[in-house]
C-alpha cells in the first residue's frame, strides 16, 4: 500500500490531529471492516483522493479538513456505514464527497466547497442520511444523484454553483425527503420527489 496511512481488517485506531499530505496513492485509507475515529486531522495533496473508504467500513471522520485532492475529497465505496461529521472539505478535483456501491453513511454539518468537480455525488445503489450539509461554489452540480441511489436529504443548502445546485438523473430514485435552502428560496420536501433546479 502507497497511502499515507492504511487501516484494515478489523482495526479500530483513534487518529486526531495529525497532518497526512502529498502521498503517492490516497492520504488516509480505510479498508475491510475497520472502524475508528478520525478527528481534526488536515489530509490534502494526495495522488488518489484524500480519504478512500472501502468494503464493509464502520469509522467516523469528525471535524477534519480535507483538500487538494486530485481525485477527490472523500471517497465512501462498498457497503460502509460510515459517519461524516462536521468537517470542512474542499478544493478537491474530483468530488468532494462520492458515495458509491451500497454504502449507507450519515453525512453531518460538513462544509463543502470550491470542488473542481461535483460537490456531492451519491450514485449506484447507495443510499446515507445528509443532514445540514453547505456544498457552495462547485464548478459543476451541487447535488449530483443518479444510479439507483437513494439518498435521504433534509436542510442541504446548496448553492453558488456553475452548472446547478442539484441534479437528479434518473426518476426511479425514491424514498427522498428534499429540502434545499439558500436565503430568500426554499423548497419542501416533495412527495415526488422531483428535482428542484437553481
Amino acid at each position: 500500500m502507497r497511502a499515507g496511512v492504511v487501516v484494515t481488517d478489523s482495526a479500530n485506531p483513534t487518529l486526531a490531529l495529525n497532518i497526512i499530505r502529498d502521498g503517492k496513492h490516497a492520504g488516509l485509507l480505510i479498508r475491510h471492516t475497520a472502524t475508528g475515529r478520525f478527528r481534526q486531522n488536515t489530509v490534502s495533496h494526495n495522488a488518489h483522493g484524500n480519504v478512500v473508504l472501502l468494503e464493509q467500513v464502520s469509522s467516523e471522520l469528525v471535524a477534519n479538513i480535507i483538500s487538494h485532492g486530485p481525485l477527490g475529497g472523500i471517497i465512501i465505496r462498498g457497503t460502509s456505514k460510515v459517519i461524516v461529521r462536521g468537517n470542512t472539505i474542499c478544493h478537491n478535483d474530483g468530488a468532494n464527497i462520492a458515495v458509491l456501491d451500497n454504502s449507507d453513511p450519515i453525512c453531518d454539518g460538513n462544509c463543502l466547497t470550491n470542488g473542481a468537480g461535483r460537490g456531492l455525488v451519491i450514485m449506484d445503489n447507495a443510499k446515507g442520511t445528509y443532514r445540514f450539509n453547505m456544498i457552495r461554489d462547485s464548478e459543476l452540480a451541487g447535488v449530483y444523484v443518479g444510479r439507483q441511489a437513494s439518498p435521504e436529504m433534509v436542510c442541504v443548502c446548496a448553492c453558488v454553483c456553475a452548472f446547478s445546485c442539484l441534479v437528479w438523473l434518473n426518476q426511479s430514485v425514491c424514498g427522498v425527503a428534499l429540502q434545499i435552502t439558500r436565503p430568500g428560496l426554499s423548497t419542501p420536501p416533495s412527495s415526488q420527489n422531483l428535482p428542484y433546479f437553481f
